[in-house]
C-alpha cells in the first residue's frame, strides 16, 4: 500500500489562502478609507457651525457681518479671522487636508466666506466626493 509520509498544505491551498487573506485586506483598507473620509467631512460640517456662530456674535455685536466683496479663505492668517472673528474664535478652524497646504480661495481645502454689503454672507466649503456645500444666511 501507498503512504503519503509528506505532511503540509499542496501549492494549490496556500494560494487559495493567499487570495482569501488579500481579498480580505482589500475589502478592509476601503471601508477604513470611507471612514476617514466621512470623519473628515464631519470636521468640516462641525468647523462651519462654529464659524457661523462666531459670524453670529460679530453681526449681533456690530449689527452686521464683515464685508468680504471678493470673498476670501479663512484661514486665520487672513484680515477677518485675525482682526475681526478672533474675539468670538480665537483659533479659526482649518480643513483637515489642509494642514500643510495654504490654502487660496481656488483651493477645495478652505472655508470660502464672502459677503457683498454685511447683511448676509455665504460660507463655502467642500465635501469628499461631492460637490460645494454652501450656507447662506437670509
Amino acid at each position: 500500500m501507498f503512504q503519503n509520509k509528506h505532511k503540509g498544505f499542496t501549492l494549490v491551498e496556500l494560494l487559495v489562502v493567499i487570495a482569501i487573506i488579500g481579498f480580505l485586506m482589500t475589502v478592509s483598507f476601503v471601508a477604513y478609507n470611507t471612514i476617514k473620509m466621512k470623519g473628515r467631512d464631519a470636521k468640516r460640517s462641525a468647523d462651519t457651525s462654529t464659524i457661523q456662530k462666531a459670524l453670529g456674535l460679530y453681526q449681533t455685536r456690530n449689527e452686521k457681518f464683515p464685508v468680504a466683496v471678493s470673498g476670501l479663505c479663512l484661514t486665520g492668517d487672513d484680515d477677518i479671522s485675525k482682526n475681526k472673528l478672533n474675539q468670538d474664535l480665537p483659533k479659526m478652524p482649518t480643513d483637515p487636508v489642509a494642514r500643510d497646504a495654504q490654502p487660496t480661495g481656488t483651493s477645495p481645502q478652505c472655508y470660502f466666506y464672502t459677503s457683498e454689503d454685511g447683511s448676509a454672507y455665504m460660507l463655502q466649503y467642500y465635501l469628499e466626493g461631492e460637490r460645494a456645500q454652501k450656507i447662506r444666511t437670509p
